[in-house]
């Protein structure tokens, strides 16, 4: 709810908002500005991070000429930054950016803007319905994965590409994330807790070479649609949109090897779901086959579990390499 000292209600804000009408404004920051600064259109949001999230560029400008700071954050630690990429309003972004918003704030889980938007596409569960309808009928549609790209493409140009937020995830990780299942999640009973001890007998290139333990088909499907429903990823992404992205994260000074808290580098993602023209990429840019998780997993082991038998002859091979045979 709005401060209770500010005549106007919460929903006639945020509809004024989302309307673009400076008008329903203006009395009440004459009358008392820091009020309407320190207003709040739900438990969390400044009428800046509604605009933000919901108006356009002009609206989010209104505000800030009357008096918002640049670090006004959210219960979560947000800032205006943070939820325009969330958002996906790509003109916003830029503007926040040119009126020197700071790309590397991070939020309450140490996430910067570029860790953001590498999510976009998420299911935003405490997002209202009623609120989304009436943006959907005051503004135009735009082309959502196309937006998303830009504003990918440009924060990776401004934003610390090895940035690593409370879980030690870098931007990369978070991508790849977004897209693949957990490496180390199954359904109970399922045929992995079966092969649990088979790590220590696929220790070795010989060993993998020999024979390839498989999941079935149809559990690979479930955990990849159960961990896809418990993130809300929703953005259907294609693996040429992905590879330009995290090519254009490595050339802008992505660490191929940097791993988040459980030490899965990008390469184990990559290999978890046979993603091959990423894994070549990464191989590429010197990504390590033998790095091992704090479960002692080597991509080897994850490519035997998850991948198909072509990226496994393609570590193998780079294995091969770096032991000199």
């Amino acid at each position: 709810m709005a401060s209770k000292k500010v005549k106007i209600s919460a929903e006639l804000i945020k509809d004024a908002i989302i309307e673009g009408n400076t008008d329903c404004f203006d009395t009440e920051f004459q009358a008392s500005p820091k009020l309407m600064i320190e207003a709040r259109v739900n438990t969390s949001y400044s009428l800046q991070h509604f605009a933000a999230g919901h108006s356009t560029q002009r609206m989010v400008e209104y505000f800030l000429d009357k008096g918002f700071y640049k670090d006004c954050r959210t219960l979560g630690n947000l800032t205006a930054l943070h939820v325009a990429v969330t958002h996906c309003k790509y003109d916003v972004v830029r503007f926040l950016l040119q009126r020197g918003y700071p790309p590397n704030a991070e939020d309450s889980m140490g996430r910067t803007a570029l860790h953001c938007a590498m999510e976009m596409g998420k299911t935003r569960k405490t997002s209202s319905k009623k609120w989304d309808c009436k943006l959907k009928r005051k503004l135009p549609e735009s082309p959502a994965i196309d937006t998303n790209d830009h504003i990918r493409s440009f924060l990776i140009g401004i934003a610390t590409v090895n940035a690593q937020d409370l879980s030690g995830e870098t931007p990369i990780l978070r991508l790849l994330r977004a897209v693949g299942a957990s490496i180390y999640y199954a359904p109970t009973n399922s045929p992995l807790n079966v092969i649990n001890d088979m790590d220590e007998k696929l220790g070795s290139v010989t060993c993998l070479s020999a024979g390839i333990a498989k999941i079935s088909d149809t559990v690979i499907e479930h955990i990849l649609n159960k961990r896809a429903h418990d993130y809300g990823y929703n953005e259907p992404q294609t693996v040429e949109r992905r590879h330009h992205i995290i090519r254009r994260l490595l050339n802008a000074g992505a660490e191929v090897d940097k791993s988040n808290g459980f030490k899965e580098p990008a390469l184990h993602w990559a290999v978890s779901t046979s993603n091959e023209p990423i894994i070549e990429l990464f191989l590429k840019h010197g990504a390590n086959v033998y790095f091992r998780s704090v479960y002692g997993w080597s991509t080897l082991h994850v490519a035997v579990r998850f991948s198909s038998e072509k990226v496994v002859e393609i570590l193998i091979a780079r294995a091969q390499v770096a032991n000199g045979r």
